[in-house]
């Protein structure tokens, strides 16, 4: 949607989904900007004001593919 995340990545259990907005998701992650594309990360969570409505942003240290 218009002024939302660009970017999202959605952690789905049986019972709640936590969607994290990747602040730092810039070119050299290229490769990771696709939908539904599976990925192992780790990050950490910032203390700031939320960029869009649904989404919690964090700060990504890795990123690999998830096969």
């Amino acid at each position: 949607a218009e002024g939302d995340c660009p970017f999202t990545i959605s952690l789905a259990n049986k019972t709640e989904t936590l969607v994290y907005d990747p602040i730092n998701l810039d070119e050299s992650f290229s490769a990771f900007k696709q939908d539904g594309m599976k990925v192992w990360f780790t990050f950490a969570g910032l203390r700031m004001m939320n960029r869009c409505e649904k989404a919690n942003p964090i700060n990504l240290i890795d990123i690999q593919t998830r096969m």
